[in-house]
């Protein structure tokens, strides 16, 4: 989880990387989008987006923009959830 009104951040952008070597799946939730107008959400996804690319990576992971306050992104990360866990217990039961 990530707040939305900063910059990139060196600890998270090494903590994703780590993430990444370590072969561990994950996403990104940006949270407080209701803080910030969308031109400046925008730009700072793209910022997070240069970073990674400059880090070597092909793609950026999913990522989910939200806001508790204003319930921003609530539903379409709750299906993102949903599918994931349904595809593990998909894979550990066999079936």
């Amino acid at each position: 989880m990530i707040d939305i009104r900063h910059e990139a951040q060196k600890i998270d952008l090494e903590f994703m990387e780590y993430m990444g070597e370590s072969e561990i799946p994950f996403c990104i939730i940006f949270t407080k989008a209701d803080k910030i107008s969308k031109v400046k959400i925008d730009s700072h996804i793209a910022a997070y987006k240069k970073q990674m690319i400059q880090n070597n990576w092909a793609e950026m992971p999913p990522y989910f923009v939200t806001s508790s306050t204003e319930g921003i992104g609530k539903d379409i990360l709750l299906e993102y959830i949903d599918e994931v866990n349904q595809e593990v217990f998909k894979n550990e039961s066999g079936f």
